[in-house]
């Protein structure tokens, strides 16, 4: 059955694989709930999983090592890519999906908050998923996701990413809708809804009226 995780999973591990092409052995970092390991399992990877916290009592070596909506969270970066540069072989790639919190503005919140309050009115998506009111759709989008933990910007992510590795590719996508599909149910409906904001906020990105707040970085061992 489709369900909004699903439908997040799908995306991520389609970028993911992409990048991972004759590198069998990976490490999955991300949420317990994501799909995105049992995607690329699926697919023919040897995929292991850990939080950012576990990666100090790690000793295997890896391919490559994905961070899914992970790096945004963490305590330090600085530690959690040197625990990540430990553990890759030495033809070892980091693949990145995240958001950049601070890659935003007014017209892209303002789409967001009047579908996540649409969706709470028609009983779809539960209220206290909702941020607080503010008069500034900035301030309310940065006070907001940084009570969630949302704490690493996408400069910092990259800043760090780069002090150990060569990033050799970097693109804004697509995120809002992923925070949305986070509160829906889930089941089908959750996943028509999903599917259906997904496809609206790529197209409002392409015509330039939303802006891209998802983060993705591919970046190999530095030599």
């Amino acid at each position: 059955m489709d369900t909004p995780e699903r439908i997040r999973s799908e995306q991520g591990a389609d970028f993911a694989k992409d990048q991972l092409q004759g590198r069998p052995r990976v490490l999955h970092v991300g949420r317990p709930t994501s799909q995105v390991p049992g995607r690329l399992t699926e697919i023919g990877f040897d995929v292991a999983t850990a939080s950012e916290q576990d990666l100090e009592k790690l000793d295997a070596a890896f391919d490559a090592i994905v961070f899914s909506h992970a790096l945004s969270m963490v305590g330090s970066l600085e530690s959690t890519i040197d625990q990540a540069a430990r553990l890759l072989a030495p033809t070892g790639r980091l693949v990145v999906d995240d958001v950049d919190v601070q890659a935003t503005d007014t017209t892209s919140l303002r789409w967001f908050y009047d579908v996540q309050e649409l969706l709470a009115v028609a009983g779809l998506y539960p209220k206290d998923r909702v941020h607080a009111p503010h008069a500034d759709p900035i301030a309310r989008w940065r006070e907001g996701v940084k009570a969630e933990g949302l704490v690493r910007t996408g400069t910092e992510i990259r800043v760090a990413v780069s002090a150990r590795f060569a990033i050799r590719d970097l693109k804004r996508v697509e995120y809002l809708y992923r925070y949305i599909s986070d509160g829906l149910s889930a089941d089908a409906k959750g996943a028509a809804i999903a599917s259906h904001l997904r496809t609206v906020e790529r197209r409002l990105i392409a015509t330039d009226t939303l802006l891209p707040v998802g983060l993705r970085i591919v970046a190999d061992r530095a030599r």
